[in-house]
């Protein structure tokens, strides 16, 4: 019998593995692919990490903890996922994103500096600002390198005797009083404890315990730009966001593997089934469009860049926009993480950790406030 059995072994799950593996537990990792993958949310190179939030209270904390948690992921693998090369986020004069962001870092003793459009311009030329613009730079995070992080946490998971169940489906979950049984087809998995981390098939697995939550999957799109590279370099540009007036968000990154630099929007996104297989990137006109090269053109110093390449992914959301956390029941048996909604990655290293503090009834340890990530929200 397995101490815990994870379902669904994308970011989420393959931390948990590694963290409970790590433990010394005794660990099945279950996924209908092979991570890491291109069929969910943890591919395209780069993702942001930023410790300040605009909710301070819970999503600051739970980032600088994450903040830690991949600093040591680095050491302790001998891998580099982490570019510190700083995290700007600007916007207009008087941006309330800008200045919230400033607040919760002030509340969070997280290190800034609070720059205006000239000073962007001149310490990253590859910008080109309104002077009046308001920017919020973080000093001490920057980049993931997402691919990296899960690759590592399974070699790790793996290395720490947790055994992988690839390629499998889950044909149903059945509950007694001391285990939970998981029918793979071929065999069953036995364990202590489940945690499932279904990323945008949770409904498929939930379907089984007669479950369902309100998760909107969104088919999201991203590019690459090629232009004047010595411009973009990681050591000379920062990963960024941008919210304008109106609400619409956009982010981006540096060229980090001669790829070009990466542009996209975080609001939108088509609504897709989400067992359906995906369209590519360019099945739609607007795919690399999107208001993105008009973006460019108005803020960024290189007038040449023109779009080279870009990919689809997916974000599972829930109508808050907040993460579910939590036990299924009472009985503490089965541990339920998804609904990250596209703003999850930079967390990840924090939720794998609090995943193995619930599976060994460890609560009381979790300093976190969990109260915005739990099932009874949807109950209201």
């Amino acid at each position: 019998m397995y101490d815990v059995a994870i379902v669904g072994a994308g970011t989420m799950g393959m931390a948990a593995g590694f963290y409970l593996a790590k433990d010394g537990k005794k660990v099945a990792l279950i996924d209908k692919n092979d991570p890491p993958h291109k069929n969910g949310a943890h591919h395209g190179e780069s993702r942001l990490m930023r410790r300040a939030h605009l909710d301070s209270d819970t999503y600051t904390p739970l980032a600088t903890r994450a903040h830690v948690l991949f600093k040591e992921l680095e050491a302790f693998s001998n891998e580099n996922i982490y570019i510190t090369n700083g995290m700007l986020c600007f916007g207009p004069n008087g941006s309330e994103y800008v200045h919230a962001l400033a607040n919760a870092a002030d509340k969070n003793h997280v290190l800034y500096d609070f720059l205006n459009g000239d000073e962007i311009n001149a310490r990253w030329p590859g910008f080109d600002l309104p002077s009046d613009y308001e920017g919020y730079l973080e000093l001490d995070t920057g980049i993931l390198l997402n691919e990296k992080v899960v690759g590592t946490y399974r070699r790790l998971a793996e290395e720490s005797g947790a055994d992988m169940y690839m390629n499998e489906t889950v044909r149903s979950i059945e509950r007694e009083e001391d285990a939970v049984f998981i029918d793979l087809g071929d065999h069953t998995i036995e364990a202590r404890k489940v945690i499932i981390t279904g990323g945008k098939m949770v409904n498929e697995i939930l379907e089984h315990m007669d479950m369902e939550l309100p998760i909107t999957v969104l088919r999201k799109t991203f590019s690459w730009f090629d232009g004047n590279k010595d411009l973009y370099k990681p050591d000379i540009f920062p990963s960024w966001t941008y919210v304008d007036d109106e609400g619409k968000i956009y982010y981006g990154f540096p060229n980090i593997e001669e790829d070009g630099i990466k542009v996209g929007r975080h609001d939108g996104g088509r609504e897709i089934d989400p067992a359906a297989e995906m369209e590519p990137f360019g099945y739609f006109n607007d795919d690399a469009e999107l208001g993105v090269t008009k973006f460019i053109e108005t803020h960024f110093a290189d007038s040449t860049l023109n779009t080279k390449s870009g990919d689809v992914c997916t974000y599972a959301t829930t109508p808050d926009m907040d993460f579910v956390i939590d036990y299924t029941d009472e009985s503490k048996q089965i541990i339920l993480a998804c609904g990250f909604s596209g703003h999850a990655f930079k967390f990840s290293s924090a939720i794998g950790e609090i995943l193995k503090m619930m599976a060994n009834d460890e609560v009381d340890d979790i300093e976190i406030n969990m109260s915005k990530f739990k099932l009874s929200r949807f109950n209201k």
